[in-house]
């Protein structure tokens, strides 16, 4: 599945404060932030909040190199208040959670490394419903985080190891136009959003950890707001010969009925 939050959990910055564009690290070092950036990054989050529904195709890569990296294809469908699909393909998915659902009424989670198995809870169709599925031993793209929380952008990018903050020049990711924030922490690791110029939904969102020496890509394709996704969309079916743990967490549910 898409692991973002692994190599991004040290790379919590940015200050959003109006008059904040000066931030310094533990040795008070002064950095620049860009307010045009700062401004882009709070646009975005903006139209990810007035969206109804959101899908799109998902490719994350992790390597060093990431010619020779596999990547893990993912498809994501979201509708408010608390609907949620994301799929990835089986050839892909090493670990963690090959399927997730919520449909309203319940939470489906299918994981590979249980296939006679699949984890089933009830829920509400609410956005906490999603972030419950989502806790279900998988990390998610970020697009999910700035869909179902409205805060995501001034709490992932809230912190004191904020270095550089600055806009890109403009690039086209699958033939659409958008601009680029860069994002570097005191100890160098680097996050740039690629955010369409006419929507502001992300494109790519690339991270660079000079520490291990590794590239963490995530593009997003056949991005569609606002389409007729409807509740009926959101069903999950059950794997060939599989039956449900019934739990509310997967650590619960195999410890109460551990897979055979």
């Amino acid at each position: 599945m898409i692991i973002f939050r692994k190599l991004l959990v040290p790379l919590l910055c940015l200050s959003f404060g109006a008059t904040s564009i000066i931030a310094a690290n533990a040795s008070s070092t002064l950095y620049a932030i860009d307010p045009a950036a700062q401004n882009l990054l709070s646009q975005m989050q903006t139209a990810y909040n007035a969206l109804n529904s959101l899908s799109e195709q998902v490719t994350a890569e992790e390597s060093p190199n990431i010619a020779h990296s596999l990547a893990v294809h993912t498809s994501i469908k979201l509708l408010r208040p608390g609907y949620l699909e994301v799929s990835s393909d089986s050839k892909s998915a090493r670990s963690g959670a090959e399927e997730v659902v919520t449909d309203g009424s319940h939470c489906y989670v299918f994981a590979p490394q249980y296939p006679t198995r699949y984890l089933k809870y009830p829920v509400p169709a609410t956005a906490q419903a999603v972030k419950s599925a989502l806790s279900q031993r998988i990390a998610s793209s970020l697009t999910i985080g700035l869909f179902i929380d409205s805060t995501t952008v001034s709490t992932m990018f809230a912190s004191s190891r904020l270095a550089t903050l600055h806009l890109e020049k403009s690039a086209k990711i699958n033939g659409t136009a958008t601009h680029a924030v860069v994002v570097t922490d005191v100890d160098g690791v680097t996050l740039t959003l690629y955010i369409g110029d006419n929507d502001h939904l992300l494109r790519r969102v690339v991270a660079l950890d000079p520490e291990k020496s590794g590239t963490f890509t995530e593009t997003y394709e056949s991005v569609q707001e606002n389409s007729s996704l409807s509740p009926s969309n959101f069903s999950f079916v059950a794997p060939p010969h599989t039956v449900p743990f019934y739990g509310t967490s997967f650590d619960q549910a195999i410890q109460d009925a551990p897979d055979k």
